[in-house]
């Protein structure tokens, strides 16, 4: 019981050598609480919602997994609240509990499962293509790159296998996710969104950067998204693939490093930047670093 947070089946329980009337008995006295119907638990353990979870998953039998939201809480996916109570099910129908949201998903395979903090959920790559559809293009490429992080150097492409093991006919969702990581592993850029930027900029009647400005750095070659070359600013617009990765997060690391010894101030700028906030502190740094030159 101590593998399943205090908690076990009545299945369970009478394969230990109980009757019901012996469970019966211990729930009437409080040597037992029912957590959920077929669930017992020892008494006095705090009601997580961790143990929840973990409560549905047992109830549910048959091979049941935490997935969707609930594994991407499990797994600490970026953007995603944990607690939530969301089970598959690797049959053709999903008994209803109150309270869970559970999915059929007869394409479930034993590689597309693993244990975290003692519950059974689904993979990290197969929790990146059962939220495909679910999570905004932006949310999505966060999780995708949180994969690539976590199981480097291969996270794109289990991804990659765990969309091509789902059934596209059942699931075309599936689709565009596989032509993303594609992308993403061809170094391809995705979700270009320095136009936007760039329109936050003049609205606020800031000049237009120079684009893509070849510049070397202790020996090494880069180019800037965006520079400001009187005041030595860069403004770097991490909205494509090559960033997310932990390859391009490394080298974004080591050429900032150099940047800054060479005297230049950089800024990243991404999908979730507040533009107006961003725009008024570049308005300050222009400024200042305007009047340091002069």
């Amino acid at each position: 019981m101590a593998r399943q947070e205090g908690m076990v089946t009545v299945a369970g329980a009478l394969t230990m050598g109980l009757d019901r009337q012996d469970l019966r008995w211990a729930v009437s006295c409080g040597d037992l609480q029912r957590i959920r119907r077929g669930i017992l638990a020892v008494p006095g353990l705090p009601v997580t919602a961790a143990r929840l979870q973990l409560a549905a998953v047992l109830a549910a039998g048959g091979g049941a997994v935490l997935s969707h939201f609930a594994a991407a809480g499990r797994h600490g996916f970026p953007r995603v609240e944990p607690g939530a109570i969301e089970l598959s099910v690797p049959r053709q129908r999903a008994a209803r509990m109150d309270g869970v949201k559970a999915h059929s998903a007869p394409d479930l395979q034993p590689i597309d499962t693993t244990v975290v903090a003692a519950a059974p959920c689904t993979t990290m790559a197969r929790t990146a293509v059962d939220l495909t559809a679910l999570v905004h293009p932006d949310v999505l490429r966060r999780i995708v790159a949180h994969v690539e992080r976590a199981e480097r150097p291969a996270g794109l492409e289990m991804i990659r296998a765990a969309a091509g093991r789902v059934s596209l006919k059942r699931r075309p969702d599936v689709a565009p996710l596989l032509v993303l990581v594609n992308r993403m592993l061809g170094g391809e850029a995705g979700l270009d969104l320095t136009p936007r930027y760039l329109a936050a900029f003049d609205a606020a009647g800031i000049r237009r950067p120079e684009l893509e400005v070849p510049v070397t750095w202790g020996g090494q070659a880069f180019v800037l998204d965006g520079a400001f070359l009187p005041e030595r600013v860069d403004i770097e617009f991490d909205d494509d693939w090559s960033h997310a990765t932990s390859a391009g997060s490394h080298a974004d690391k080591e050429r900032d490093r150099l940047g800054r010894r060479a005297g230049w101030a950089i800024e990243r700028i991404t999908p979730e930047t507040d533009l107006d906030s961003f725009v008024r502190h570049l308005l300050w740094l222009l400024e200042q670093r305007g009047r340091r030159s002069a």
